[in-house]
């Protein structure tokens, strides 16, 4: 080559020069000119291809749309439109997003039946591919297949058909998921932890399937999570939460036994403080009296907290009567010290219990008294105190049967003599 030959010439390589600069192999080079994608600028004479720096560019150009994950004739399109200003970027990268996308759903998605498939500690590969199996089925797209891979809990980790269930849309078979995560082998934990993350999920769609999920465990752990959702910012997820709560209840106050061991509430939990107790219980009648007052379940709620009213006086009747037991046993020594001290514990705890049980009641009368309670909730309130036990009901519902509001003495007025007319117990 003379020194007098231009230097766009003299800047131009052969295909070996250009697969080293590149890192693409020869063959492929020869591949994407038989494409039409990248193409030499020159041959020589001999037939040698010679290319150009804008033509080593587009390769480079190339290699990084595969590297994204397009095909060939998707890099060429692109670059096509690029130069010559058919179009921008933006459509062919949000393609590459969405498909991107898709395929971590995909892998998320094998990683998931790995980690499950490995947690059954297979014995050999045929035990690997009946697992895999019932974890395909139990995300079949067919509800019918969903179900029957339900009913199998021996075949498959707790986790897996917790999972399913936190996504499961029809009620049948999210019913059958939910038994199956109850009665599957593994750690009831591995269940508690999967409704646990679903219940800071922004669709509450999904906390509702949460706390469907945890309302059938009877893990003290779930309690407490469900007890925490008490303050959710959504009115279904806090009346289905306040409603599956209500219907476990059982009052749970430190009342001490004969061996001195503490009864765990199930909204407590037996690590949890009675401040704990008493605050997640005063949450609960918060909101069961907001859902009267509301109208959203308020039949539902009504009949929550009368259990509430009916399980703390069976607590203490309980109470009293271990203690009636313990006096008994304590016979002339009862005046000493020690047994002075159990006995006024025992006083205490009839006191937390006899507080328990008038606290829904007293919760009602605040909200029926409050001024800024709509009238339509009052009627609700005052109708809801007809599902307390009548002696409750005719010891506070006189005050309303000369409400200024008609409807509300009138239905108070109506309690007052059913009240009244039964015998007592």
């Amino acid at each position: 080559m003379s020194a007098t030959e231009p230097v766009a010439r003299r800047n131009r390589v052969r295909i070996g020069e250009v697969s080293r600069r590149s890192g693409v192999s020869v063959r492929m080079l020869r591949h994407y000119d038989a494409l039409g994608l990248v193409s030499p600028s020159e041959r020589t004479a001999a037939g040698y291809r010679e290319y150009a720096d804008a033509d080593l560019r587009r390769i480079l150009h190339v290699e990084a749309l595969r590297s994204l994950g397009m095909s060939l004739a998707e890099a060429g399109d692109a670059l096509s439109g690029s130069v010559h200003g058919a179009f921008g970027p933006s459509p062919t990268l949000d393609a590459l997003i969405e498909r991107t996308r898709s395929r971590i759903v995909a892998e998320q998605e094998l990683l998931t039946r790995l980690e499950h498939t490995r947690a059954r500690s297979p014995d050999d590969w045929e035990d690997v591919l009946i697992t895999i199996a019932l974890l395909r089925a139990v995300r079949s797209d067919d509800p019918r297949t969903r179900h029957d891979a339900a009913l199998t809990p021996d075949a498959l980790p707790a986790a897996a058909f917790a999972e399913a269930a936190l996504t499961e849309d029809e009620l049948n078979v999210a019913g059958a998921l939910r038994w199956a995560a109850g009665h599957a082998a593994g750690s009831a934990s591995a269940v508690v932890a999967a409704a646990a993350e679903a219940l800071s999920a922004d669709d509450p769609a999904v906390r509702l399937r949460a706390v469907a999920l945890l309302g059938d465990l009877e893990e003290p752990e779930a309690a407490v999570l469900l007890a925490s959702v008490l303050t959710d910012d959504n009115a279904e997820v806090r009346a289905r939460v306040a409603l599956t709560l209500a219907s476990q209840w059982r009052e749970g106050s430190p009342a001490a036994s004969r061996d001195g061991a503490t009864d765990a509430h199930p909204i407590s939990g037996p690590r949890l403080t009675t401040d704990s107790h008493v605050l997640s219980a005063a949450l609960l009648r918060d909101v069961l009296v907001q859902m009267v007052v509301d109208g959203t379940k308020d039949v539902e709620a009504a009949e929550a907290l009368a259990r509430l009213t009916v399980e703390g006086g069976r607590a203490t009747a309980q109470e009293r009567a271990a203690d009636r037991e313990r006096t008994a046993d304590r016979g002339r020594f009862a005046a000493r010290g020690r047994f002075a001290a159990r006995g006024r514990a025992a006083e205490g705890n009839r006191t937390a219990d006899a507080a328990a049980a008038s606290a829904a009641v007293d919760a009602i009368l605040d909200r029926l008294r409050d001024p800024s309670t709509p009238s339509a909730g009052r009627v609700r309130l005052v109708q809801a105190l007809g599902e307390q036990p009548d002696a409750v009901v005719q010891a506070v519902v006189a005050p309303f049967t000369d409400d200024e509001d008609p409807d509300v003495a009138r239905i108070a007025t109506y309690l007052a003599h059913r009240a009244a007319e039964q015998p007592p117990t």
